[in-house]
């Protein structure tokens, strides 16, 4: 899917909880926080990867205008992972999921993170217990940092429903 095909305009009520430090990025890109969620949730998972992977329409760490708006790298890759963990938590994937999704993307397709770290087990942690390692530093296999980004954007996607 190319960025088109993505839902583009004005984010509405989700502004109020997904991190303001991200505004400039959600008006420069024009980005709808509430289109996207709704596309999310009728997504099948096979069309929810290809839209999250590397190069995929919500890879936003690579968007094409990210110079053109002045936008850093590391500023968009955080985005990109508080937007993951939005739009998974749109789907309905519980905070493991999420996670254990992203690292094992991480580790396996990318070639980074923590490997070791990666436990399948894990997906039987409530929300609450995986918050809770998430917060104590477990990785779910992810580069350093980004599982607490992640945990952020599925936060806030689940305040504000």
């Amino acid at each position: 899917m190319e960025y088109s095909h993505f839902a583009h305009g004005t984010a509405l009520s989700t502004e109020r909880t997904f991190p303001s430090k991200f505004n400039d990025v959600i008006k420069k890109l024009n980005i709808d926080l509430n289109a996207n969620a709704a596309l999310a949730k009728t997504m099948t998972l096979d069309q929810f990867i290809k839209a999250v992977r590397t190069r995929g329409g919500w890879d936003y760490k690579n968007h094409p205008d990210l110079v053109k708006h002045g936008l850093s790298q590391s500023l968009m890759e955080e985005f990109g992972n508080v937007h993951f963990g939005y739009v998974a938590a749109a789907r309905g994937l519980s905070l493991a999921q999420t996670l254990l999704g992203g690292g094992i993307y991480q580790s396996f397709v990318q070639g980074g993170g923590y490997p070791k770290e990666l436990d399948i087990n894990a997906l039987s942690l409530s929300n609450s217990e995986a918050r809770l390692a998430t917060e104590f530093g477990y990785s779910w296999g992810d580069n350093e940092g980004d599982a607490y980004k992640v945990m952020t954007g599925w936060e806030a996607y689940n305040a504000s429903n």
